[in-house]
């Protein structure tokens, strides 16, 4: 969705919206032998992304040698992969005396990031000298990557689970026994993030920039720049 609007000879206005979803199941690719196609069918997910852009702007023309234009600019960006496994489930391949529950080898991900971004540029013709000055500072709201470990409890026993529930004698209680499970271990299993706002004061961009097109001779031109760039509190 693009409009243009012109507010009289000197200044005009901008605005631009584009959205992009996608669905997609399967798209992680992934070889766990020479004879298993891709992707690995056998932990099978949903990737959906989100991704959107609003962009504004003001151009200004100020005198018939100068203009200025000056932009804002918001972006979000989602993406959920989650495995198709349901949870919990049991490791197919049981090893006792440890009994693990789960989804083996399934790891549910879930990444954002919002962006605010400002950007003036002001251009001024002097004679053989086109000069432009301007920089750009953004800053993200949100930017986090979480996942969801699939294995993410163990329980132990002292003696296979068969022995315990028919050996009367040895755990007349059964699995109530006493020193019949050895450990039970269970975890959150979540790593990354936090979703909630980056860590404060967040992650920052700032750049400047000074540029000059000098026409030295009518067939020789010098396209001279310098900019700038500061990343502030990026890992």
């Amino acid at each position: 969705l693009k409009s243009d609007y012109q507010v009289n000879s000197h200044q005009s206005l901008f605005f631009r919206f584009a959205q992009q979803v996608n669905s997609l199941t399967n798209d992680q690719i992934a070889t766990v032998s020479s004879t298993q196609p891709e992707p690995d069918l056998s932990v099978p997910n949903a990737d959906k992304n989100h991704i959107w852009s609003a962009v504004g702007s003001h151009t200004w023309i100020i005198g018939s040698n100068t203009v200025n234009q000056f932009g804002v600019q918001g972006t979000h960006y989602t993406d959920d992969i989650f495995i198709l496994v349901p949870n919990p489930g049991i490791n197919a391949n049981l090893t006792f005396p440890d009994f693990l529950t789960g989804r083996p080898g399934a790891t549910d991900q879930h990444f954002i990031q919002n962006k605010v971004q400002f950007t003036d540029a002001f251009s001024h013709q002097m004679g053989k000298h086109s000069l432009k000055f301007g920089g750009d500072y953004s800053f993200y709201p949100d930017a986090a990557i979480i996942s969801s470990i699939g294995d993410c409890g163990r329980t132990t026993f002292f003696d296979d689970p068969s022995v315990i529930l028919t050996n009367k004698t040895k755990y007349p209680e059964g699995f109530q026994t006493p020193g019949a499970v050895a450990s039970v271990s269970i975890g959150t299993c979540d790593a990354g993030g936090p979703l909630h706002r980056s860590i404060s004061p967040g992650q920052k961009l700032l750049g400047l920039y000074v540029q000059d097109d000098w026409k030295v001779t009518p067939r020789l031109t010098l396209n001279i720049g310098l900019r700038y760039d500061l990343p502030l509190n990026f890992y």
